[in-house]
């Protein structure tokens, strides 16, 4: 059976095709590159952890600046 070296051009826009062929690729990795795989990930999910958990708290600290405003704005309509 021949081996594929990359993906045909007619299934590349099929995502189920692609997923397969990831699992694949992964599947078969050395123990080594596994390793180093799997490492690159966790890293990969920290970078993304991170950048939500600080865009969370922006968030935050807007959502309140902007209440502190509404509040402000309120307190000078009502003089």
């Amino acid at each position: 059976m021949n081996k594929l070296k990359e993906i045909p051009v007619s299934l590349k826009d099929k995502e189920e095709f692609v997923k397969l062929v990831k699992i694949a690729e992964v599947s078969n990795l050395s123990p080594d590159e596994m390793s180093a795989y799997e490492a690159s990930l966790k890293i990969a999910r920290d970078n993304y952890s991170h950048d939500e958990t600080i865009r969370k708290e922006k968030l935050k600290v807007v959502m309140n600046k902007l209440l502190k405003l509404q509040k402000s704005s309120k307190n000078l309509e009502s003089r």
